[in-house]
């Protein structure tokens, strides 16, 4: 029995966090405004600027210190000042830590009195480009309740690309001098920092690796799971090594790739190329509505348990589901080095401190479909920046799970991941999703089925690769060719019934394909696929009636894919001639047996007399 394990990729956003610290006084005895602008550069750096102002509340006391303490990043230039003139700045590191201390020039006494001065530094921690994809990351408030008003401004240069994610939204998104200007306040960075997104898509490189084994003594069809596009994914396939024999769609939307594997042998296969990963559902993707299967039962879904059903009457909504599901489990590292095994929904309910991305997703999917939900598993890859998911990651075969609900008003499938819920601090996995996620399998009817890459592979043996790809038009030439053609051989002065084998050995998916030929003796002459999956085998039928009646002679078959042209040569023979030949063979034979009769008769003697007298003489 093959065991399936699957792990989190964690995508930690906010990095570091304001301390504020003020000398001999408490922070209820002065009000603090605070005016943060960070402003990037194309490199990534930002130059972050504090404006602050703090009222006294009472006539005895004064700020004479205020400290900043920065978690990650580079923290350089900095500088500050009042209304005299620089403040005396003291930089301290520890560890990862950058504290920075302000001795303030005056002591500002009495009530509602302002003491109001600037804190400027450079940043190398807050943005950084992955693959096609400008990241920024702003820190959450800490001490929110000791700061009357905070106000937020983040500039970022437009050559950064389009705006894919903010999260949480700002409450105004104007464009001015090069830079989108994002304004923030106080509530919105509560619970946690910003994280924005920019670009339209990522670009992911991959190389997977499947192992088939065939321990019978004939040779067997076997079939792996390749990457498919989805509602959030194009794949552009490179090379599969070997070849399949053909690729065909599941009910799910996997596309299973078929190979022959010999009596007693085993495959290994090599799937190579990019895939382009976008931050909500494709229009180009069609979802007919889903079937009672994807409400059902299963040993990892149970939505029959008597507990699931009590929750999910409660919750009801895919979003109240989603903020339990984060609220209850709580993610357990260990379990990623220690490989625990799946346990389902109703164990994660008894034990929420042990959970995994496996638990967060099943318990989803059971409370969802235990209220009429239609739901699905994907599982695949997510990049993550955490150092020690990424140590883990580098020695073997991480995957990642996480839930598909079916919006009936949307009429698709929307993507959430509770996990990265719960993980991130609160970030909203639900009404926005990333583009770290790259989905290799689709679970729906099956909740293990098919296997995902790496499931039926050596543990130890790292085969699935990934890394950034660039931001290039992917430019992959159409070649679909012939396999087969039946007949292999048509007749003249009669209607004959072909059917042509083409297979795509593009690499891509070609959507919305139309097959023309231009030839007026084929009927039809034009055929319409709505996907023709890469490497996959399609046909068509049609009826040929051969215009040329007295002779052989070879007919091209001409057939338009787009631009691209597919020719083929087809022996045609004359039924005319043949049915002359045969006609003549037959008269032939008639005049040779007629002119054999004629013959035959003119021998015969007249009348038996004349023998009679001939005889006498000759005596």
């Amino acid at each position: 029995m093959i065991k399936i394990f699957k792990y989190l990729f964690i995508f930690l956003i906010v990095n570091f966090t304001f301390y504020i610290l003020h000398s001999d006084v408490f922070a209820k005895d002065f009000s603090s405004f605070y005016k943060v602008t960070y402003e990037f550069d194309k490199n990534g750096d930002s130059e972050v600027t504090q404006e602050i102002s703090l009222i006294n509340q009472v006539s005895n006391l004064y700020v004479s210190q205020y400290s900043l303490s920065l978690i990650g990043g580079e923290i350089s230039h900095v500088e500050a000042y009042d209304k005299i003139g620089p403040i005396k700045t003291k930089i301290e590191q520890k560890g990862e830590t950058t504290i920075l201390t302000l001795d303030f020039n005056e002591k500002v006494v009495g009530k509602d009195k302002i003491l109001s001065f600037i804190l400027k530094y450079k940043d190398t921690g807050l943005a950084k480009k992955e693959g096609n994809l400008w990241q920024i990351s702003i820190p959450k408030l800490a001490n929110w309740q000791d700061i009357d008003e905070f106000q937020v401004l983040i500039k970022v240069p437009l050559e950064y690309g389009k705006i894919s994610v903010i999260n949480p939204n700002p409450l105004e998104n104007k464009t001015s001098g090069g830079f989108y200007n994002l304004s923030f306040k106080k509530e919105n960075l509560i619970n946690f920092g910003v994280a924005a997104t920019f670009g339209q898509y990522q670009t992911f490189n991959f190389k997977i690796g499947y192992q088939l084994k065939n321990q019978t003594g004939s040779a067997t069809i076997e079939s792996v799971a390749i990457p498919p596009d989805t509602n959030y994914q194009t794949v552009y396939f490179e090379s599969i090594i070997p070849e399949p024999k053909d690729v065909k769609v599941d009910e799910d939307g996997n596309w299973l790739a078929f190979y022959e594997v010999p009596p007693n042998e085993e495959l290994m296969i090599e799937a190579k190329g990019k895939v382009d990963i976008f931050p909500s559902p494709k229009n180009s993707e069609k979802n007919p509505t889903p079937n009672k299967d994807f409400l059902s039962s299963t040993k990892y879904w149970e939505a029959n348990n008597q507990k699931i059903i009590e929750l999910s009457s409660k919750l009801k909504t895919p979003e109240n589901i989603y903020k339990f599901v984060v609220k209850t489990l709580s993610y357990d590292f260990q379990d990623i080095k220690n490989r625990t095994l799946r346990t389902g929904s109703i164990a994660a309910l008894e034990n929420p401190e042990a959970s995994t991305c496996s638990q967060f997703t099943d318990l989803f999917i059971a409370l969802c479909r235990a209220s009429g939900i239609p739901t699905r598993e994907v599982v695949g890859y997510a990049y993550t920046d955490n150092q020690q998911i990424k140590q883990i990651a580098e020695e073997s075969d991480l995957l990642h799970s996480w839930p598909e609900y079916f919006d009936t008003i949307r009429n698709t499938w929307i993507a959430v991941d509770p996990t990265w819920g719960n993980t991130t601090g609160g970030l909203d996995y639900f009404n926005k999703f990333d583009m770290a996620h790259f989905a290799f399998v689709i679970h729906g009817k099956n909740d293990i089925l098919p296997l995902p890459p790496g499931a039926s592979l050596d543990e130890k043996q790292k085969r699935i690769n990934i890394t950034f790809g660039e931001d290039v038009p992917k430019s992959f030439q159409q070649k679909v060719n012939i396999e087969e053609v039946t007949p292999s051989i048509v007749y003249s002065l009669k209607s004959n019934k072909l059917k042509i084998l083409f297979k795509n050995n593009t690499g891509i998916a070609l959507n919305s394909e139309k097959v023309e030929s231009p030839l007026s003796v084929i009927i039809p002459n034009q055929w319409y696929f709505e996907r023709i999956l890469p490497f996959s085998q399609f046909e068509i039928e049609f009826s040929l009636k051969p215009k040329e009646m007295f002779k052989d002679y070879t007919q091209e078959l001409t057939f338009s894919f787009g631009e691209d042209k597919i020719k083929y040569n087809i022996k045609v023979k004359s039924l005319l001639l043949r049915s002359a030949a045969f006609l003549g063979g037959i008269l032939s034979a008639a005049i040779i047996v007629l002119l054999s009769s004629i013959k035959k008769n003119s021998c015969k003697p007249k009348d038996k007399d004349v023998i009679v007298q001939e005889d006498s003489r000759g005596q």
